[in-house]
């Protein structure tokens, strides 16, 4: 293979070059967002919560079907959509969700912490990974929705450590 490669190279390097000038050109736009300065509209509230209630498994939370990721982001959104006073089905979408999942076999009920997925629709069957940055989104999306009064189950190690819920 390696010769293969260095004759590439030899008989054929001014296509190289070109091709990885192209390549590298798309790479480097491809990080470029444009940014939208526009503030978020109540419309804009208003269809993000549309789309989630439509998508919803109103049985076991969350969305879809298997696998099942913790979209913790889509539950801050449902959260704040409560919490503006637009409508209480959104917090029982969360409630639901964080229920089912605290209860579920993707939290670890010995070491405490989130797997990165759940291979089923019922939240039960971890895939065995944890993601830092899954795992401190959903301990802020447990405080918030503690501190929206929800009453609901907290895994322990949430509960244990006090200073999570006196921000």
């Amino acid at each position: 293979m390696l010769e293969s490669v260095a004759r590439s190279y030899q008989n054929s390097r001014e296509e190289i070059d070109r091709v990885t000038g192209q390549i590298t050109s798309q790479m480097g736009r491809t990080g470029q967002m444009p940014v939208n300065d526009s503030p978020v509209t109540v419309d804009t509230l208003h269809e993000a919560y549309t789309t989630l209630a439509t998508n919803f498994d109103y049985q076991n939370g969350g969305t879809g079907n298997a696998p099942k990721f913790p979209q913790a982001m889509n539950l801050e959104v449902l959260l704040r959509y409560y919490r503006h006073g637009y409508n209480d089905r959104a917090l029982e979408m969360v409630n639901l969700t964080l229920e089912k999942m605290a209860r579920g076999g993707i939290y670890d009920q010995i070491a405490g912490g989130f797997a990165r997925y759940s291979v089923d629709a019922y939240w039960l069957v971890p895939h065995f990974e944890k993601m830092l940055y899954d795992n401190a989104l959903l301990a802020r999306l447990y405080l918030h929705a503690h501190q929206s009064t929800w009453s609901g189950y907290v895994p322990e190690n949430l509960r244990g450590d006090p200073r999570l819920y006196s921000a």
